[in-house]
This record gives C-alpha cells, sequence and structure tokens, in this order.
C-alpha cells in the first residue's frame, strides 16, 4: 500500500480505543472524527443498518463526538501516538455554521496534525423534524468556509475537503473552487447519498424517521464516477481520495483505475471491525502484483 493513500472513514474513529484499533492497522493515515465544536451524543434508536447480501448499508449516526475541547485536552497525545506507528494524521471536522468551521481549524491548528479534513457532506443530521443542511451542495459556503479554513491553518498542515454526491454542475463549480485555493490539496468523493430508506423485515431498518445516508455496495459507482469527473476538471496539485463502497482490494484496484490517489473505508469498517483493512490491503496487493 506505499503509493496509496489507505485510510478509515471519518465517523470511524472517534475514542482514543478506536485510535488503538487503527494504530494496529495496516492503514497509512489514521482519521479521528468527525469532531464539531460543541459534543454531540448522536441520533436515538437504530443508526446503522447493513444488508449482508447486498453490501448496502444506511447510516444515520448523527455526528456523534467528544467535542472539540475533549479532543484538544487529548490531540498531542494522540499525534504521537500515531506517529510513533508511522501514520500519518488526520482529523475530521463539521460545522454547522461558518464560525464553527474557523472555530474548529483553529483550535486544532496548534497541534501535529497531518490533514484537517473539512467535512461539508454529512447528511445525517436533524434538529427535530428539520434536516440540517448539507454546506457542500452551497457553492458560496463552499468557497467561504474552504478560504477561512485556507487562511486559518498553519502550511504544514494540508487541507481536504470531502463533497457530497452531486449533479455534474454543481460538481464543475464545486472543482472550480477548489482549483482556485491553493491551499485544499485533496477532495475526498463521496459522502453518504442523502435520505435511503429500508425495509427490514416488513419494519423500518432505521430509527427515528427511517432517513439515513446510502453506503456501501450501491454508493461505488456513485463515488466512481464523482471520482473520474473530478480528476479530469482538478490541476494535477490536487489529489483525489475515493470512499464509497470499499470491501476487498478489487474495489481498491478500481478506484486507483479512476484516478483516486487514495481509498478510504467506511461500511465495512463499521460493520466489520479494523480487521476488515488487513484482508483489503493483502488483496490490493494481490491485485497489483
Amino acid at each position: 500500500m506505499d503509493e496509496l493513500k489507505f485510510m478509515n472513514a471519518a465517523g470511524m474513529c472517534k475514542t482514543l480505543d478506536d485510535v488503538e484499533r487503527f494504530r494496529a492497522a495496516p492503514v497509512t493515515e489514521i482519521n479521528l472524527g468527525s469532531v464539531t465544536a460543541l459534543p454531540r451524543a448522536g441520533n436515538s434508536g437504530t443508526t446503522f443498518w447493513i444488508d449482508d447480501a447486498s453490501g448496502a448499508s444506511l447510516n444515520a449516526l448523527g455526528l456523534p463526538n467528544a467535542g472539540l475541547a475533549w479532543y484538544r485536552a487529548r490531540m498531542q497525545g494522540i499525534a504521537e501516538r500515531v506517529h510513533a506507528s508511522g501514520k500519518r494524521l488526520r482529523v475530521s471536522v463539521a460545522g454547522f455554521s461558518v464560525d464553527d468551521y474557523r472555530d474548529l481549524v483553529a483550535g486544532l491548528g496548534a497541534f501535529d496534525i497531518d490533514c484537517l479534513e473539512i467535512n461539508l457532506s454529512c447528511p445525517n443530521v436533524w434538529d427535530g423534524v428539520d434536516q440540517k443542511p448539507v454546506f457542500a451542495l452551497d457553492p458560496e459556503l463552499t468557497e467561504t468556509i474552504c478560504r477561512i479554513a485556507g487562511e486559518i491553518a498553519p502550511a504544514r498542515i494540508a487541507l481536504a475537503v470531502k463533497l457530497a454526491p452531486s449533479d455534474p454542475l454543481l460538481l464543475k463549480r464545486l472543482a472550480g473552487i477548489v482549483a482556485a485555493n491553493r491551499r485544499i490539496s485533496e477532495v475526498v468523493a463521496v459522502n453518504t447519498l442523502p435520505n435511503a430508506f429500508a425495509y427490514e423485515g416488513g419494519r423500518q431498518a432505521m430509527g427515528g424517521n427511517g432517513l439515513a445516508g446510502l453506503g456501501g455496495r450501491p454508493l461505488k459507482p456513485v463515488a466512481l464516477g464523482h471520482v473520474v469527473q473530478l480528476r479530469a476538471l482538478l490541476p494535477p496539485r490536487v489529489s483525489v481520495v475515493g470512499v464509497g463502497g470499499v470491501f476487498d482490494g478489487r474495489d481498491a484496484i478500481d478506484y486507483v483505475a479512476a484516478g483516486a490517489a487514495g481509498v478510504q473505508v467506511g461500511t465495512a469498517c463499521y460493520a466489520y471491525g479494523a480487521g476488515v483493512f488487513q484482508d483489503i490491503a493483502a488483496g490490493f496487493l494481490d491485485a497489483a502484483a
């Protein structure tokens, strides 16, 4: 995996115990978070579902995490342990306002983080009956948040932006925003597809209103399509990392063929644990040999 960035997707690593599990996994980077400004318990009820037969998943975790202050108190120790394992430390941040992103980037910039992943695309956050907006679908907000992150983050910290599934015209506009921002060096494509729904045994599979982000194998063709488009739209200095439906080494090979410089693993990691990285890495090396 020396030439491929290989990591967990945001949301899979939240605690100190999680960090230890990923330190033992054959990943090149550990992706911590997403971190929000204030602590969040996340959504209630069933928040993750997978159909093992098809590899389809739904998740509506709701960004559970201990909040910025908790991570700041522990970040330097986390960074030292991650680097001692020969891995890079990436931290995903997710805000609910422009000011949130400003505070998150400023609050984490003092630590030995290798990359800040600006998550603009989580679709699974609700305030009662109202769904929070997906910032990555708003070009003006995307440009503002990326500009502020670039102004605040120290030059030694790479900046990545995680996008949502979108239509070709919007994707072209977003790629133009990224290309114009010299501090953004990576795009992560894509987050889950919003507001999917499934039944299991005649009952809705998820808690709440049953709506959740679609991930797993059905998302892979969508994510691959975004990787192909982004690779064609972005300058060479901006790398693309693919995420969606990576279950084995063949999936990782497909992303590389589409133009990705790395892959993230979400559904398989959440469903089956950090041990999946060993199998995916071995399968990738065998397929690439």
